[in-house]
């Protein structure tokens, strides 16, 4: 039964672009994962663009040998579709991406026996704990059918989900022994692409070396990720025990400094730092660091700046705007379209006519945080807060030990440390200004709240 993988890649990448020229192990990334895919015999094409930026991934991979299909853009089911319309119904589709390098076609070859030993036309990697694994099998004719029934614009840019919904969505764990827990071995962001680079350094066959050899270099170049903290508890945005507070990181910390402490913080298994606009430049020093990389193991919760342009007698709408327009500002220091968590003073959040919160309300249904709330400076203003059913995060300054939380879709985060452990807190925040301080607080989040 005849198989072709095919690897989709494309220059316009948001996070890290051109990435798939970027070179590790003396070859460009997109270059690496081909050759490790194929390196069993497999027959390999990258699918790519037909838009002119995609010029340079085919040059590239032609003057190497590597064959190349060019397609849609913004229609990659098509593009698949097309770069297989040579193959007979039951030949056989791998679907990689030209960022993951650790696949090799052993890999390949076990997803393929497992499918056809359960009598199946899909299967996939189901390994959450490990980003850069992602592999799908699936029929030529299972492919042709999706690309002739779905219309769904998700659908189609992700190739696959029409196939999942209308198969057993086979899934298979790949065989793991040893120290891989959670890792990170994609090359997605800049910090990907240093620890891609660190990992593959010095290997004799970057091409040949087995893909479980290649998981261990990635932990050993700083791959892992952290197992969640003791303590932590269930919450829409995952937010672990111990969050980052930034108002030591403004401009008395040297910026790499600043860099170095998040990426700590990050490796010892803080989800989220929060900032707040009376931090001076620490939300633009934060997102520098995300933007190179960090992004995708911290998440951000931060406050809105006061309203104070906003007159006493406004009405709603004008402090809607104003809060539009700061969370816009917010967003623009932190390089990034979306946050986890914005939080309006509770001052702000029930003056003129409750517009605070209907600009946050706005906002998050514009998809630019997942969730909403108000960092309270007294236990009196607790019980208003949660009688509103769009607040879902509160930051509160003591551990108010007498009050109650009756609601458990709510996060409580607080900034004194002696209330980690009190079951209406969901995590602690706690400031540092240098790696010491973080690895002395990571030291006390290693063992279970009491």
């Amino acid at each position: 039964m005849p198989t072709r993988v095919l690897l989709q890649s494309r220059l316009s990448s948001s996070r890290l672009p051109g990435k798939a020229l970027l070179t590790v192990a003396g070859q460009p990334v997109v270059a690496l994962a081909a050759r490790r895919a194929g390196n069993t015999g497999l027959d390999v094409v990258v699918a790519t663009s037909d838009q002119p930026e995609d010029d340079a991934i085919a040059d590239a991979l032609g003057e190497i040998g590597v064959a190349v299909f060019r397609g849609s853009l913004h229609d990659p089911l098509r593009r698949f579709y097309d770069a297989t319309r040579d193959l007979a119904d039951d030949d056989l589709v791998v679907r990689l991406t030209g960022d993951n390098v650790v696949p090799d076609g052993s890999f390949v070859q076990q997803m393929i026996d497992d499918m056809r030993a359960a009598g199946e036309q899909y299967i996939r990697v189901a390994v959450t704990d490990i980003t850069g694994l992602g592999a799908e099998v699936f029929s030529a004719g299972l492919l042709r059918q999706a690309h002739r029934i779905a219309t769904d614009h998700y659908d189609r840019e992700h190739v696959t989900p029409w196939i999942r919904r209308h198969t057993a969505d086979l899934s298979v764990n790949p065989p793991l022994t040893g120290p891989v827990k959670r890792l990170r071995c994609t090359i997605d962001t800049l910090r990907d692409f240093t620890v891609a680079a660190r990992a593959l350094r010095g290997v004799p066959d970057p091409v040949a070396v087995p893909w479980r050899v290649l998981l261990d270099r990635f932990i050993d170049a700083g791959g892992a990720v952290p197992a969640p903290l003791p303590g932590t508890v269930p919450n829409p945005i995952g937010q672990g025990p111990w969050v980052l507070d930034a108002a030591r990181l403004g401009g008395g910390v040297d910026l790499a400094e600043v860099a170095r402490v998040l990426d700590a913080a990050a490796m010892a298994g803080v989800t989220h730092v929060h900032t707040d606009s009376r931090y001076g430049d620490a939300s633009a020093r934060i997102g520098q660091s995300l933007a190179h990389g960090l992004s995708e193991r911290l998440s951000v919760v931060a406050q809105v700046a006061p309203l104070t342009v906003v007159p006493p007698s406004a009405p709603a709408g004008w402090a809607a705007a104003a809060v539009e327009a700061s969370v816009y500002n917010t967003l623009r220091l932190l390089q990034t379209k979306t946050v986890d968590a914005l939080l309006l003073s509770w001052s702000d959040w029930i003056s003129w006519s409750g517009g605070g919160p209907l600009g946050l309300a706005t906002v998050q249904g514009d998809g630019r945080c997942r969730t909403i709330g108000v960092a309270l400076d007294d236990a009196s203003q607790v019980a208003p807060a949660l009688a509103d059913p769009r607040v879902g995060y509160l930051r509160i300054p003591l551990r108010w030990r007498d009050i109650q939380i009756p609601r458990s879709d709510v996060i409580v985060t607080c900034s004194d440390s002696a209330a980690r452990g009190l079951p209406f807190v969901t995590s602690v925040s706690l400031p540092a200004a240098s790696v010491a301080q973080v690895e002395q607080q990571a030291a006390s989040f290693q063992e279970p709240p009491t």
